[in-house]
């Protein structure tokens, strides 16, 4: 905290004289930026980061009004990530809070970047499309944070979405400059509070082709020359009540255990604690372990055999988890 000596600067300048052109005190909502700000030292515990205190709605008062996910819902409840919905009729959707391992963006660090901002830190350009844009905020730690605008109707983008996002930008940087990134208050047993890649080493999983996500939420296992890959992540969903198309309902390791395959991919996942947030106590959302088994094709016979690797790596998992 500031200590603030008007009253001995007004009694030097009484006795000696001062001098008109002398600097003006600081103003007292001025924050001096550390000459390098961390990730570490702006968000703190990345396990129980609530990214949506990373959005300003006031930011974006120049392109529409500000509501939360109407498309994806569960992105305020989410461990990683918070999206909100920028106009009414043909809302864009801004997504922050997702950090990523500076590698995985190391191509694009090889341009100049779009802006550099007190702290050492630096915004660069991501994948841009006529129904997106990205904008990355790398960090001096070597990590980064995803700011997004994307349209998920099928319709022509007359938006600047590439404004929206630094305008998302600007939000997230008064945030980490100011010290306000909130936290959430995660349960003992949270599924937040876990390492992914942890869990999955301390059930005997081989760390071979292993990538630990900066949350600790995702662990992604990749294999040379393979396009196919396996994640284990602890997020959330809706509460499964009603069974969906080909969504397979189970005991497994003494936990409910569901699963879907679609799209190239098998996930197979498991129900937790209900995900509370600060004004509501009953959203309907559950913290979820789930196994993600990608393959190379879409054919519907390879993508039920990729279950098979999901339930093993899941079999393994589950008996490590809090109990619920």
């Amino acid at each position: 905290m500031r200590r603030w000596v008007l009253g001995a600067v007004t009694l030097a300048c009484a006795t000696a004289g001062c001098s008109s052109t002398e600097a003006a005190a600081p103003k007292p909502d001025e924050k001096k930026v550390p000459a390098v700000l961390t990730a570490k030292a702006a968000l703190g515990d990345l396990h129980s980061l609530d990214a949506c205190s990373l959005i300003k709605p006031e930011t974006f008062s120049k392109f529409g009004a500000v509501t939360y996910g109407r498309h994806h819902p569960w992105d305020r409840y989410s461990l990683e990530n918070c999206e909100v919905d920028v106009g009414i009729t043909a809302p864009v959707t801004i997504s922050a809070g997702r950090m990523h391992p500076i590698a995985d963006i190391s191509q694009l660090m090889a341009g100049e970047p779009v802006r550099t901002l007190d702290g050492d830190l630096s915004v660069v350009q991501g994948e841009t499309g006529a129904d997106h844009c990205v904008q990355f905020v790398v960090f001096p730690d070597d990590l980064a944070m995803a700011v997004d605008a994307y349209v998920y109707e099928e319709r022509t983008v007359t938006e600047d979405l590439c404004g929206m996002v630094a305008a998302a930008v600007d939000g997230v940087v008064d945030v980490l400059v100011a010290g306000t990134v909130r936290h959430r208050e995660l349960a003992d047993n949270s599924f937040g509070l876990l390492d992914a890649c942890d869990v999955a080493t301390s059930a005997g999983v081989a760390p071979v082709g292993m990538q630990a996500w900066p949350s600790g939420h995702r662990c992604v296992w990749t294999f040379d020359g393979d396009p196919s890959s396996i994640e284990l992540t602890f997020d959330s969903l809706v509460a499964t009540s009603t069974l969906g198309e080909g969504i397979v309902d189970t005991e497994m390791e003494g936990r409910r255990t569901l699963s879907l395959p679609h799209d190239g991919s098998c996930e197979v996942w498991t129900e937790h604690i209900p995900v509370e947030i600060e004004d509501t106590s009953d959203s309907g959302y559950v913290e979820t372990a789930t196994v993600t088994a990608y393959g190379s094709t879409e054919n519907a016979r390879e993508t039920t055999l990729l279950c098979l690797p999901a339930i093993d790596l899941a079999r393994k998992v589950w008996p490590g988890l809090p109990a619920t």
